[in-house]
């Protein structure tokens, strides 16, 4: 799904325990914005949440990338 939206450089799912880990990584930040208000990303959290394998904390935060090395290949 990510790598569909307008932006979207890569991203990394990780999991440690009941901790999961979603990190992406975009151009801008109304790429962002747009991917975040648009239908097919509305769709996929709407089913992610639907399905309860999320807990009930859930945060996000805005970073920005000071390096970045994009894989090889």
């Amino acid at each position: 799904m990510f790598r569909s939206l307008a932006g979207c450089v890569d991203y990394v799912f990780a999991v440690a325990g009941s901790t999961w880990l979603t990190q992406t990584f975009w151009e801008t930040e109304d790429d962002i914005a747009n991917a975040e208000s648009s239908a097919l990303y509305q769709e996929v959290v709407g089913e992610i949440l639907a399905a309860g394998i999320l807990g009930d904390e859930q945060t996000t935060e805005v970073l920005e990338v000071t390096a970045y090395a994009p894989p090889q290949g």
